[in-house]
């Protein structure tokens, strides 16, 4: 196995830019603009996801997981929409597929896509969970923090989209360790996902927490711009960071509980580890649209 001084440095390396960042295709981006219209209505959007039967299932599958604990079991796009998810889940769940597309991770064998977004899944619903569970839903919606917590890590993808090789080694080398991956991604790349992220994140547009968690999620001492948001997403990451080493987290940072105003004792912190656990099966009808 490599460590991160023996992997060399792409060639011709330069700076990533705004203008780097994929853009999709004319059929995603009317799906894009129709998703992100505030006007848009239920029956548009079911419209949009029963044209995909991928898209279709893996939205009805994620209404029926035990983590959204509908009463009777969802059978049609609609219901998952009104009875279980909402209108901006759903509008985040879409928009994800879309950014994903547009990505290329198929020359970078060490990423497993399915474990990524199970990850993803399991940050944004904790994320959303521990928000409208608390006073802080009082400052931000949970929704919002949903969709911050789903894309928090997806310029690791843009990473592996422009630097396969690299991010191959070095996933191999640090991943489960996201100070020590951080650190390597700007020692071999000169770039981090969390800049990456950022990048990406302004190419479409994305709202501005978002982009913020995006950018900020890593970094504990990060007191900008929606810094309450980074923190809690950052927090909840690395919890389940330390789930794929096989630790479990039984407290949140300080900060965290402060942002809160609650103690980790009333967070119910185990329900992370089944979340992961029943987002496995939603994230392979998630990387099924791929």
């Amino acid at each position: 196995m490599n460590t991160p001084d023996q992997i060399s440095k792409p060639t011709r390396l330069r700076s990533l830019s705004v203008e780097d960042m994929p853009n999709c295709s004319v059929s995603d981006r009317l799906v894009l603009e129709l998703v992100t219209d505030e006007e848009t209505d239920l029956n548009q959007l079911s419209s949009i996801v029963e044209e995909n039967p991928s898209l279709a299932a893996l939205v009805i599958g994620l209404a029926n997981s035990a983590y959204f604990s509908a009463p009777n079991p969802i059978h049609s796009v609609s219901d998952a929409i009104i009875k279980v998810l909402g209108m901006r889940m759903v509008r985040s769940i879409i928009l994800s597929v879309i950014l994903g597309k547009t990505l290329d991770l198929s020359k970078c064998p060490n990423f497993s896509v399915t474990d990524y977004w199970t990850d993803a899944l399991a940050i944004g619903r904790f994320s959303q969970l521990l928000t409208a569970r608390s006073e802080f839903s009082r400052s931000i919606s949970p929704e919002q923090v949903y969709l911050c917590g789903l894309l928090c890590h997806f310029g690791q993808l843009v990473l592996i989209h422009h630097y396969p090789r690299e991010m191959n080694e070095l996933i191999d080398v640090c991943d489960q360790d996201a100070d020590a991956f951080i650190a390597a991604q700007e020692e071999i790349l000169g770039v981090t996902e969390s800049q990456a992220g950022g990048l990406m994140g302004r190419r479409w547009l994305l709202p501005e927490e978002v982009v913020m968690t995006m950018q900020h999620c890593f970094d504990t001492n990060y007191r900008g711009e929606h810094w309450h948001v980074s923190q809690l997403v950052g927090a909840v990451g690395r919890m389940v960071m330390a789930l794929r080493r096989g630790e479990e987290a039984t407290k949140l940072p300080e900060n965290i509980e402060l942002i809160l105003r609650k103690p980790s004792s009333q967070c119910r912190l185990e329900e992370l580890k089944e979340l992961r656990e029943e987002f496995k099966l939603v994230a392979n009808h998630l990387v099924a649209l791929g």
